[in-house]
Formats: structure tokens, C-alpha cells, sequence
């Protein structure tokens, strides 16, 4: 549900723009976080919090990993025109008890969408690892003058594994008239070994599916006659 955007903080200077025939303020009507998709992309479908429906009966959580672009699409009002039209992201991560995010420590950042141009070929995930990046890859025409938007949204390698929320904040440069969207529920960032600029990054694959996607595996214990083999729950 679109509501007015308030935070002034995130706006770049307003484009100066005549005769445009737009009068209406881009309003996201509905979020597809695409769940599926993202899933298979990030290894991340096997997560409770990712099935539909989910065994607690809580709504779905998207999880991805950093140091890669997920996506998203919005079902908006009308097209975006990047003439007249301001998108910003405030992505930040919620907040732990007295712990509130703040801008330039890594915890919230204003991420402005830019549009993709054709014909330019979609940068490798590596090369894109160090910043926030939102960029507009696809319009399509729905019923009833309704737009879907899909949004490619690129999470540095260095962002902290965490719960992270994102506002999605419009602006009509001709009026100044703002709106303002939000997830529903945030969504868990985790690290990625497939990812040469993380961290824990791993080459082998094997290593990465016991380490990082087995639930369990086999482990090695002494015993009176000599090693005993034994399982042993991850629980990841």
C-alpha cells in the first residue's frame, strides 16, 4: 500500500522538466518479491522461511546472498519515465533492540534506480559486488493501464548477514508529489560462498555443499576399538 514519502534525506536535486503530459505520481500497487526465482538463484529454497505454505503458518521471508543482484517486480499505476520520474531505495537493517540503522555505517543506504539501457549486456556479479546498485530491466504492459516493473537489486559483498528492510519511495519531478511502499516482512541477507569477493568464498563444490547447503553430514569419534562414525545435524 503506497503512502506519502516524508524523508527528505534521500532525494537527489529534482530534473527540470516542461511540457510533460504525466500529472500523476508513480504508485507501486504490489510487491513480487519472486521467490521462486530468487530461491533457485541464491541455493536458498530449502529454507523454511521460503515455502509456500510455510510450516509455522507465518507469511514468507525472501532470503538471498550478498555480492549478487535479486529481483523484484512492481506492479505500478503507470510506466516510469526516467524524464520525469525519481525512484529511491532506503534499504537498512532492522533494528536489535536499542540499535536503530544509520546512514554511512553500513546499516542503511539510499540506493537511486536507474534504467537499463539496450543493448548494454548485464554485468557479472563479481563486478558489481561493491555497491548498492537498482536498476529497472524490464516494463511490461498490464491489465487495466497497470505497469509491472522488474527490478534487478545488487547487494555489495561486504553487507552484513542480517534482516533487511526496503522502501521503495517515488517522486513526480514536475510537482514534487511523493510516494512511499515498503516490504511486508523483511528479508534475511546471508552470506555467499559463491561469491569470489565474500568472504567465505569456496571454490570446491563439494566443500561448499557439505559446509554450506548439507543439513547433516558424517563425523569421526573415537572409540574403544578404534574411530567410530557417527552423523552430526548442521542445522543450516
Amino acid at each position: 500500500m503506497s503512502t506519502t514519502s516524508t524523508n527528505y534525506r534521500i532525494w537527489p536535486a529534482r530534473k527540470v522538466v516542461t511540457n510533460s503530459a504525466i500529472k500523476d505520481v508513480l504508485k507501486i500497487e504490489s510487491i513480487n518479491l519472486c521467490f521462486d526465482e530468487n530461491g533457485k538463484t541464491f541455493h536458498t529454497s530449502h529454507y523454511e522461511a521460503m515455502t509456500k505454505p510455510r510450516p509455522t503458518k507465518r507469511p514468507r521471508q525472501l532470503i538471498v546472498r550478498r555480492g549478487a543482484p535479486f529481483e523484484v517486480r512492481l506492479l505500478t499505476n503507470r510506466r516510469f519515465d526516467p524524464t520525469v520520474d525519481t525512484m529511491v531505495l532506503v534499504v537498512s537493517i532492522v533494528s536489535y533492540g536499542s540499535e536503530k540503522p544509520c546512514f554511512g555505517n553500513g546499516t542503511e543506504t539510499y540506493v537511486l534506480v536507474s534504467v537499463a539501457t539496450d543493448g548494454t549486456a548485464p554485468a557479472e556479479p563479481d563486478e558489481l559486488a561493491e555497491d548498492w546498485r537498482a536498476v529497472v530491466v524490464d516494463s511490461k504492459d498490464k491489465e487495466k493501464g497497470k505497469v509491472e516493473l522488474t527490478l534487478q537489486i545488487m547487494i555489495p559483498s561486504y553487507t552484513p548477514v542480517w534482516r533487511w528492510s526496503i522502501q521503495f519511495h517515488t517522486r513526480l519531478d514536475t510537482t514534487d508529489a511523493k510516494s512511499m511502499t515498503e516490504i511486508k516482512e523483511p528479508l534475511f541477507v546471508l552470506f555467499n560462498p559463491w561469491c569470489k569477493n565474500d568472504a567465505v568464498y569456496m571454490e570446491d563444490e563439494a566443500w561448499r555443499s557439505e559446509y554450506i547447503l548439507d543439513d547433516s553430514t558424517a563425523i569421526c569419534k573415537p572409540a574403544s576399538k578404534g574411530l567410530h562414525m557417527s552423523s552430526w545435524f548442521l542445522g543450516q
